[in-house]
């Protein structure tokens, strides 16, 4: 078993799947927030979260999906990204706001780590 770890999202390469060479399996640990948040929006009723690394992919896919069934949350350097509706505290994804809702997620660190590695087929965060 071979176990590589990246202490930064800059760091971590971009990972293929097992049929490309690629390892099985992938956990991502954001000790800061992106995967808490993402853990507290499903258990407060989100239909779903998508990852992205960057704001571009993310309002190119939030654009896509009906307005009253979306939430966009966005951080950068700690702090929420100017209009979107959420950043990145696990406080803020309450049942009445998320409830029913798909959030399109940006963070500084923790989805570029998840974006890095979304070939993986066993992707675990913690």
């Amino acid at each position: 078993m071979r176990i590589s770890y990246f202490h930064s999202s800059e760091s971590v390469p971009a990972v293929r799947g097992p049929a490309e060479g690629g390892p099985d399996a992938a956990v991502v640990i954001d000790v800061l927030r992106a995967t808490t948040t993402i853990a507290w929006s499903l258990q407060n009723g989100a239909e779903a979260i998508e990852a992205f690394a960057g704001l571009a992919e993310l309002e190119a896919a939030a654009a896509a999906w009906p307005a009253e069934l979306r939430l966009r949350a966005g951080e950068r350097g700690g702090q929420r990204v100017d209009g979107y509706d959420l950043g990145n505290s696990p406080l803020a994804v309450t049942p009445e706001l998320v409830g029913g809702k798909r959030i399109f997620l940006s963070t500084t660190n923790g989805t570029r780590s998840l974006a890095a590695v979304r070939e993986v087929p066993l992707l675990l965060t913690a």
